[in-house]
């Protein structure tokens, strides 16, 4: 009996502490990419962030992954050449 108290208030302490990240997330407005419409949007609620693929992990993890896959953002390659292309060109400056 004492150990299944002591499951079920982890349980509860992780919930809480998933919940308080979301809710740090979304003061910050961070928007969530829906795949579907291929528009970025911003929940009005916290509870709309539970469902999306990175916010999972913050349930492990205080801080999320910083790579493309987890954010849900796509590579751009014109971008990344540009941005390659001044730091080239800055370099060969001096």
């Amino acid at each position: 009996m004492e150990r299944t108290f002591i499951r079920t208030w982890r349980r509860t302490q992780e919930n809480r502490i998933w919940r308080n990240r979301i809710k740090y997330h979304t003061n910050l407005n961070e928007g969530i990419f829906d795949p579907e419409t291929k528009k970025v949007r911003y929940p009005r609620d916290w509870k709309e962030y539970k469902s999306v693929k990175w916010m999972k992990q913050l349930k492990n993890t205080a801080t999320v992954c910083s790579c493309a896959l987890c954010k849900n953002e796509r590579y751009n390659r014109r971008k990344n050449k540009q941005n390659t292309l001044l730091i080239i060109l800055e370099q060969s400056e001096y």
